[in-house]
């Protein structure tokens, strides 16, 4: 997808949604934990290498639902949140 395009789904993932609509959204996970995480590899536009691949985990509850989400590095939540466009 295209640079807004790939970054408004990567926004448009909440507390709540389901796995299914985390897959449509983002694609397949690259590994997966017994505990209830997924990690994925998401490749997003980056100024100065033309995009940053960046790692970010997913937490979901017993119902299979997100509960939470972590990026492994912080220029990766500046793009997502809009701080470093």
């Amino acid at each position: 997808p295209g640079r807004k395009r790939r970054l408004g789904l990567v926004r448009s993932i909440a507390i709540g949604d389901s796995q299914q609509k985390l897959v449509r959204a983002i694609g397949q996970p690259v590994s997966a934990y017994d505990a209830g995480s997924w990690n994925f590899n998401i490749a997003l536009p980056w100024p100065q290498r033309h995009r940053l691949v960046c790692q970010y985990r997913v937490y979901f509850d017993a119902d299979k639902r997100v509960k939470g989400f972590i990026w492994r590095r912080p220029q990766c939540v500046n793009l997502v949140t809009g701080k470093s466009e």
